[in-house]
């Protein structure tokens, strides 16, 4: 139906707040490795960008426990297992 999604809407606020918070740290980045910034605005820029780095890893995990690996049984039939990131 016109309108179904098939994630939560919270979820597809937090990837939408994600793609703005990492598009913000990567401003960060590229001002901080330019350089000519003072000291104090550097410093704000690199709490700035460590509070954006804090989010983005927050919502990664949380999106990482809620995938699910597809994975074929020996039998041939498919089942769904929790995702286990390697380490």
């Amino acid at each position: 139906m016109p309108g179904d999604t098939a994630e939560p809407v919270h979820m597809t606020e937090e990837l939408q707040h994600f793609e703005v918070n990492l598009a913000r740290l990567e401003e960060v980045v590229a001002t901080l490795e330019k350089g000519g910034a003072t000291l104090q605005r550097s410093l704000d820029l690199f709490e700035e960008g460590m509070a954006l780095l804090a989010r983005l890893h927050r919502v990664l995990e949380l999106t990482e426990s809620r995938i699910d690996e597809l994975v074929r049984s020996a039998e041939g039939s498919l089942a769904t297992r929790p995702f286990e990131p390697p380490r």
